[in-house]
């Protein structure tokens, strides 16, 4: 017999040897018997060593070939082969338990590395929540310094980003914060009620029935007051005009100081103009619109019950006291500290190739006193209460003679329609 490599070489010659064999003696022949016997005993003790070193799909494979030589003696492979199954079937259950545990260590170390993500992650939310919340915070400290007037819409949008970042960091701190507000409010509402008032209610709306806000006592302030007295030449900031209904604003006014036993009061800047007076004509349809190519004119052949109307209206709309001038106001206001008349004031003058007044000019054409009044002498005379019931026309017109176009110029009025006079309004101011 060959010598035993169970390579493939080996097992082939081995099938042609005992095939010769066999042909040669015949298959019953002790030679043929012997010879695939040996064979036989050769494979089982091959699958032997093959299982031994745990090469079991080989010898499962060997058990296959090792069938050509068994004859009738199978009971010993079948044995070899039912224990190379159990043994290859241990070998996939140990197998799949350690693909089990690699892949259950593979996401235990997934999962942890995503916690480790997202512990980072909180961490780093957590830090940028408490940054976000420094900076709105440090928002509404700045706000509450009370520098100047509170920017209730930037202090609003602090205070909604505290409760939104830490609802429980932010409820600690919210009564010093209101606290605080309160005192601020109070500080600004001693010098601007109005903006203190203002403020208030947009605080309400971000602390809604807050007691300590509620409890805050502001009194509104007219803007229109003393603190403007005497400075109405002095350019916009120091010039008064309430807001009327529907976009529309009053007559320019400026602040007389107190004098000759007189409070301080506000007085129209200029003569109302046409513009103005059909205002309040187009807004009560209490009156047609005065016909004008020109609306900056003074409003002239007007009857006094209607002027009076529209003073009434003005009061009626801005909630402030609107009249027309006593004669000892209007010589105040004009006379302011005593500047002088304008030189090109305009009243009639024909004289020396010099040609005024004969027509109205627009109101604000003209120089100003000292307190801000325009045309208090010329252009329209203007109506004031006398004594008693009496009404004058002051002041002269463009048709006056320009000798007599000054303060001391009056006349006594019917309050019947012309186009010389026209009026101002005066505002009283609101007393504290």
């Amino acid at each position: 017999m060959l010598a035993k490599t169970f390579d493939e070489r080996w097992e082939a010659l081995l099938r042609e040897e005992m095939g010769n064999l066999e042909q040669l003696v015949g298959a019953a022949h002790p030679a043929f018997v012997d010879f695939r016997s040996q064979a036989y005993e050769l494979y089982l003790e091959r699958i032997q060593q093959l299982a031994e070193d745990q090469l079991f799909e080989d010898a499962l494979a060997m058990t296959g070939r090792a069938g050509h030589y068994a004859a009738g003696d199978t009971q010993r492979l079948a044995a070899l082969v039912s224990s190379l199954e159990v043994s290859m079937a241990e070998i996939e259950q140990l197998r799949q338990q350690l693909l089990a545990q690699e892949q259950q260590a593979r996401q235990q170390q997934q999962e942890e590395r995503q916690k480790h993500i997202e512990v980072q992650q909180q961490r780093q939310e957590e830090q940028r929540r408490r940054e976000e919340y420094t900076v709105a915070l440090a928002t509404v400290n700045a706000q509450l310094r009370c520098a100047q007037l509170i920017d209730m819409s930037d202090f609003a949008v602090a205070i909604r980003k505290l409760r939104s970042l830490d609802a429980a960091q932010y409820k600690q701190t919210e009564g010093k914060i209101v606290g605080d507000l309160a005192a601020c409010l109070d500080k600004v509402g001693r010098n601007f009620p109005d903006r203190a008032l203002t403020a208030r209610n947009a605080a309400l709306d971000l602390f809604p029935g807050n007691a300590v806000l509620r409890a805050l006592r502001l009194e509104e302030r007219d803007n229109c007051n003393e603190s403007l007295a005497g400075l109405g030449a002095r350019g916009r900031r120091s010039i008064c005009q309430d807001a009327l209904g529907g976009g529309i604003k009053s007559p320019e006014t400026v602040v007389i100081p107190a004098k000759n036993g007189l409070p301080a009061f506000a007085i129209g800047r200029y003569e109302v103009t046409i513009g103005e007076f059909n205002e309040f004509c187009r807004a009560t349809k209490q009156c047609e619109p005065v016909a004008a190519s020109n609306a900056a004119l003074p409003v002239t052949g007007v009857a006094l019950p209607k002027v009076r109307d529209y003073l009434s209206w003005l009061s009626a709309e801005s909630g402030k006291i609107y009249r027309l001038p006593t004669v000892a106001e209007w010589r105040v206001a004009a006379e302011a500290t005593a500047r002088g008349l304008d030189a090109n004031r305009n009243c009639q003058l024909n004289a020396r190739g010099i040609q005024k007044g004969g027509a109205l000019l627009n109101a604000d054409i003209g120089q100003q006193n000292t307190w801000g009044l325009v045309n208090y002498v010329g252009n329209a005379q203007e109506w004031v209460q006398g004594p008693g019931a009496q009404l004058l026309a002051v002041g002269g017109s463009y048709a006056t003679d320009m000798e007599n176009c000054t303060l001391a110029s009056q006349r006594a009025s019917s309050g019947d329609p012309d186009l010389e006079t026209g009026f101002r309004v005066l505002r009283e101011l609101a007393r504290n």
